[in-house]
């Protein structure tokens, strides 16, 4: 089987690849610092993580995962707006 059969899915990681993937597929724009909003909510992810690159978020939705702490959002500090609901933080 391939790669994707092998992961559980609970496995998912959020890489850079991924998160741009995401990005473009909500209508985002490819140069990730020019995004406002970042939409990667229902995707299974359990750290926040390779969001570095986007530096000019404004909202960021990740609703409905698996994250157990807030972490990774050093970088973006036009951040007005953190959905996160749905996930495991205690």
């Amino acid at each position: 089987g391939s790669t994707k059969e092998a992961l559980s899915e609970e496995d998912v990681i959020m890489t850079y690849q991924l998160v741009n993937d995401m990005c473009r597929s909500t209508g985002g724009y490819t140069l990730p610092r020019i995004n406002t909003n970042l939409y990667l909510q229902g995707r299974r992810f359990k750290k926040i993580q390779c969001l570095d690159k986007y530096t000019g978020l404004k909202a960021l939705h990740l609703e409905n995962n698996l994250i157990s702490r807030i972490e990774g959002l050093e970088a973006m500090p036009e951040l007005r707006i953190l959905f996160l609901d749905g996930n495991m933080i205690s």
